[in-house]
């Protein structure tokens, strides 16, 4: 039970929020045995909040009361939102946990998140001002490149990709056709209860029509003070460093690389996401002058459709580089796209 509610907890804010979501591990060394017994523990930054995500392991319920309890431990642990989770809440449980002011989410059901909800209207007010055109989720954004890449026109067949290609929901898929329908990327037909969706122009202007509606992938840039950690962890080029690859360009005296937003340091060969063992505080450098890499934190997971073994897709790259203003970067930019052959 626990495994399939935190796989629901993570499409659920995929779908809502747009994330590209991974659940942090946590230094548990600190929190009562009795409570890492009882919940699980997964923990998640966002809008400068961080939310500790706990739910029960097993089929017992926990009442209202204990939930309070052991929030208000887990907050003054921790210094997090204790946010609860599970498959359902009856009706009177739902009333006793607004009443006590404690946040929960029942996956694909209900949220409550009462001291968040100002925070998350301002966030998306803020985008909706910065794009009048309205930006994609990042989750649309990645499923559309996905789809020029592996040259899908029905958007069906991505839904039941390998994981490491997005593993979404129906339900964020679903949402993705919603905004590429809004752009006029799709043509749509009820059958049903479903709905298909299919990509009629060539790749080229879908591209083009698309291009005002593409994010920066780039959330956040750190500066890490040990290479070593990213190069044990297989991450992918980013950057000016791919860039270099993909061009003529000198490589930057730092290198750059990319991980999805939230990720943990869980070992060599994978894509990491941070689990506790090492902290963003610990990795980064105390000056930048100091550092000996550039860690792009990505909202979605960088895609393994690159041209080039271990660099990021050309097209995310591209995007993440748009502002760019020098004219040697512009032209490798420009060269860059031809690369791709969009048909």
């Amino acid at each position: 039970m626990e495994g399939t509610l935190k796989h629901h907890l993570q499409d659920y804010l995929q779908a809502v929020f747009g994330l590209g979501v991974a659940l942090d591990g946590i230094d548990v060394t600190s929190v009562p045995f009795y409570l890492r017994e009882r919940y699980f523990l997964g923990k998640l930054e966002f809008l400068d909040h961080s939310f500790l995500f706990f739910g029960p392991r097993g089929s017992e319920s926990v009442s209202p009361g204990i939930i309070r309890k052991d929030a208000g431990r887990l907050r003054e642990i921790l210094n997090v939102v204790p946010v609860w989770v599970a498959s359902r809440i009856a009706t009177y449980e739902r009333r006793k946990l607004i009443e006590y002011r404690i946040p929960f989410i029942v996956p694909g059901t209900q949220t409550y998140l009462p001291d968040l909800l100002l925070d998350l209207r301002e966030h998306f007010q803020r985008e909706r001002r910065q794009s009048p055109a309205g930006r994609f989720s990042p989750a649309a954004q990645h499923i559309l490149l996905r789809a020029i890449y592996k040259n899908a026109r029905e958007i069906d067949g991505l839904i039941h990709q390998e994981p490491e290609d997005g593993n979404y929901s129906a339900m964020t898929f679903s949402r993705a056709v919603g905004e590429f329908q809004e752009a006029g990327l799709v043509e749509t037909e009820q059958r049903g209860r479903n709905r298909r969706a299919w990509f009629t122009l060539p790749w080229r202007e879908v591209w083009e029509k698309a291009l005002p509606r593409l994010r920066n992938p780039v959330r956040r840039r750190l500066f890490i003070d040990q290479l070593d950690i990213l190069l044990d962890a297989d991450l992918p080029r980013a950057g000016l460093s791919a860039l270099s690859e993909y061009s003529m360009l000198n490589p930057p005296g730092r290198p750059v690389y990319a991980a999805v937003n939230q990720f943990s340091l869980a070992g060599p060969g994978r894509n990491p996401t941070f689990s506790g063992k090492k902290s963003r505080t610990e990795l980064e450098a105390s000056h930048r002058d100091e550092a000996e890499a550039e860690l792009e934190l990505w909202v979605y997971r960088p895609l393994d459709e690159s041209g080039i073994p271990g660099c990021v897709d050309p097209l995310s790259l591209y995007l993440s580089l748009q502002e760019e203003s020098d004219e040697r970067t512009r032209k490798a930019l420009d060269d860059l796209l031809k690369q791709t052959r969009l048909r």
